[in-house]
C-alpha cells in the first residue's frame, strides 16, 4: 500500500471516527435531558437504559480504533439491542412497558439466587447477598414463571425485527428500513462471535471472501470499521426522533443530521 493511499485511508477513518464521537456527544445531551425532565414519563423511567446506550458507544470506540472487529460487533449488538428496546418502549402499549419494568425487577431476585448457587458450586466462602433481606417481587415472578415452574427468559414475544416494525407503525418519522439493514449487518455476525464459531472468529479478515493477501484483508477490515462507525452513529438519530414525543429534541436531531453531512463527500458519485 502506497504512502499516499495509506494517508487517505487514515484520514477517512478519522472522519468516520469523529462522526461517531460527535453522535456520542448528542446521545450524552439526550440522556441528560431525559434525566432532568421534571414530569414523570417513560423517558425518565428508562433513563438508565438510555445512559447505557451512551456507555456502550464509549466502550466500542477504542475497539474499532484498534481494529478489534469481533469484539466491536459483540458490543455493537448490545448497543443496537439497547437502542431498539428504548425506541420500542417509548411507543409500545402500557402493558408491554409494564412487562419490561416487572421483568427487570424480578430478575434481581433470580440473579441473586443464581449467584448464590454459583458460589456454593465452586466451594468458596464469600459474602453472598442475604436473600432474606431482598423483597420478593411476587407479581413479576409469577408473570415470568411458566406453568411448569420454569423461568420465562424474555420480557416480550416480539423479536428485534418486530419491535422495529412496531416502532415505525407508531412513529412514521422512524426509519425502520435503516434499522432493519443495520440489524442484519451486525446481529448475525455478532452472534457467531459470541458463540465461538470459526466464522465468528474470522469473518472480519475477509478470508472467506477470497481476500488472502494481507493488503486485501486490511482494506476489508478498514471498510468494516468505517461502516460500523457510520451505522452505530445513524442508530442514535432514530432514538432522538422517537424520543421527541416526550421531550423537545429537534435541536439534537438537527445536530445529528449536521454531523452526518460532514461524511457526504465520501458518498458522492
Amino acid at each position: 500500500m502506497s504512502g499516499k493511499v495509506s494517508e487517505n485511508i487514515l484520514a477517512e477513518l478519522r472522519d468516520f471516527d469523529r462522526y461517531f464521537m460527535n453522535q456520542q456527544d448528542v446521545l450524552a445531551d439526550f440522556a441528560k435531558m431525559s434525566f432532568e425532565i421534571k414530569s414523570r414519563n417513560r423517558l425518565n423511567t428508562i433513563y438508565p437504559l438510555i445512559d447505557s446506550i451512551r456507555t456502550s458507544a464509549h466502550a466500542v470506540t477504542p475497539l474499532l480504533r484498534q481494529g478489534l472487529m469481533t469484539e466491536s460487533y459483540i458490543l455493537g449488538r448490545a448497543y443496537l439491542e439497547r437502542l431498539v428496546n428504548c425506541c420500542y418502549l417509548l411507543v409500545c402499549d402500557q402493558g408491554q412497558f409494564d412487562d419490561y419494568v416487572e421483568f427487570s425487577m424480578q430478575k434481581v431476585q433470580r440473579s441473586l439466587e443464581t449467584r448464590t448457587m454459583a458460589y456454593a458450586a465452586i466451594g468458596k466462602e464469600t459474602r453472598a447477598p442475604d436473600l432474606s433481606n431482598i423483597p420478593i417481587v411476587k407479581k413479576g415472578l409469577d408473570k415470568f414463571t411458566s406453568q411448569r415452574g420454569k423461568e420465562i427468559t424474555r420480557w416480550t414475544t416480539l423479536n428485534i425485527e418486530k419491535r422495529i416494525e412496531f416502532t415505525q407503525a407508531r412513529n412514521d418519522q422512524f426509519n425502520s428500513q435503516l434499522f432493519m439493514a443495520i440489524t442484519r449487518f451486525i446481529y448475525e455476525d455478532a452472534s457467531e462471535a459470541v458463540h465461538g464459531t470459526l466464522y465468528g472468529a474470522l469473518f472480519h479478515s475477509g478470508i472467506f471472501y477470497g481476500m488472502r493477501e494481507p493488503a486485501a484483508g486490511e482494506a476489508y477490515l478498514n471498510s468494516l470499521r468505517r461502516t460500523m462507525y457510520m451505522l452505530l452513529g445513524l442508530l442514535a438519530e432514530g432514538l432522538l426522533i422517537v424520543g421527541s414525543q416526550y421531550a423537545t429534541s429537534d435541536g439534537l436531531v438537527s445536530r445529528s443530521k449536521s454531523n452526518f453531512s460532514k461524511l457526504e463527500k465520501y458518498f458522492e458519485k
